[in-house]
């Protein structure tokens, strides 16, 4: 009896390591296939000035290709703890970003407070719609973050020639095709205040939820 149920766990334990390993394999396949076709897009910067330090924010859709823009600033990323999550932590490593692990819903205050220290010395670049959604709407993390780093929050967005559409997605997510020409533009840009209150915020986070200004295809 004692044999079986030692064979039994030797057995979980070896299906538990091989399903980590798949998903590690999974994870470093993915990085490399994005970075190679990254490699072939072409950006046209914003006319725009941005910032040394500052937040950057714009839709989770658009998140590769603002991600690659940004490559080699030495910017701080944020992505989820999910295994999407993973991949881009590896992307973001493989890019020279240092990276915040979390969102609101999982160590909100460790990583706002991460995200605040890292806007004094660089920018900061977030999703304001991940990493669940919904699509389009501007949580307040983004927001809180100027204000509390006093640097200002800028509003990036895109124009792609070419890309592949997730439609099953929640945000359509976009991935744009080899050879894509991508051009950045500043949508907005503002100076969050430290004497601004939850209403003045909740009107800023109003104003750039629009769904007027999500355009989708």
């Amino acid at each position: 009896m004692s044999d079986a149920m030692s064979d039994a766990k030797s057995d979980a334990k070896s299906d538990a390591l091989s399903d980590t390993h798949g998903a590690a394999l999974k994870v470093r396949a993915a990085d490399i296939l994005i970075r190679c076709l990254a490699a072939t897009w072409r950006f046209t910067p914003p006319t725009d000035t941005l910032p040394e330090r500052c937040v950057v924010a714009f839709w989770h859709r658009d998140m590769l290709a603002m991600w690659k823009y940004f490559s080699g600033t030495q910017s701080t990323g944020v992505t989820s703890l999910s295994r999407d999550g993973d991949i881009l932590a590896r992307l973001l490593h493989s890019w020279s970003y240092s990276v915040i692990r979390g969102s609101s819903s999982k160590g909100g205050k460790e990583v706002l407070q991460s995200m605040v220290e890292a806007a004094t010395r660089s920018k900061v670049l977030v999703t304001p719609d991940g990493p669940r959604g919904p699509a389009g709407q501007c949580k307040a993390g983004a927001v809180i973050c100027a204000q509390r780093a006093q640097v200002p929050l800028v509003f990036l967005e895109l124009e792609c020639s070419r890309f592949y559409t997730l439609q099953r997605s929640w945000d359509r997510f976009r991935i744009p095709l080899p050879f894509a020409r991508i051009r950045l533009r500043v949508r907005s840009m503002h100076s969050v205040e430290a004497t601004w209150d939850s209403q003045t915020i909740d009107a800023l986070l109003a104003s750039l939820s629009d769904p007027s200004q999500y355009l989708t295809e």
